[in-house]
């Protein structure tokens, strides 16, 4: 169900950019908003050196101008900080960093926002504990 909604909410953004029939505005013009500013609390699924898991995750995100940062802590204590720059709805230059000491490493990937809800995907190879493939939906709290 996760992952369904994950696509969706993927499958969403893509038809965001389209202009209306009289639309004068720039597609390009910066938003004045920062919708990726606050906290976001969801679910998070993936495998860990070729084991499924699925676990609870937040994040506090702080965006200025198109600089998004934030910190994240996961339901079972791993935790570190998010780095990239939004393109409109989507960051796709992500870069996630565990600090947690048991699993420490870099993680990329891409984030979307539709409305009050984040989808992201990322993958790296932790040196502790392999290769990890996740995908996140959250909801803004």
């Amino acid at each position: 169900m996760r992952i369904a909604v994950l696509f969706a909410l993927i499958l969403l953004v893509g038809g965001c950019g389209s202009k209306k029939s009289g639309d004068t505005s720039s597609a390009s013009a910066p938003a004045a908003s920062t919708p990726f500013s606050g906290t976001f609390v969801g679910d998070q699924t993936g495998t860990q050196d070729g084991v499924n898991f699925s676990k609870g995750i937040k994040f506090v995100l702080s965006q200025a101008g198109n600089a998004v940062t934030g910190t994240w802590i996961s339901g079972t204590g791993g935790s570190g900080t998010l780095q990239g720059t939004a393109v409109e709805a989507t960051v796709s230059d992500l870069k996630i960093v565990e600090v947690d000491t048991l699993c420490p490493g870099t993680m990329t990937g891409t984030m979307t926002i539709v409305g009050k809800d984040i989808a992201a995907r990322f993958t790296g190879t932790l040196p502790k504990c392999g290769l990890v493939v996740a995908a996140v939906v959250a909801s803004k709290s």
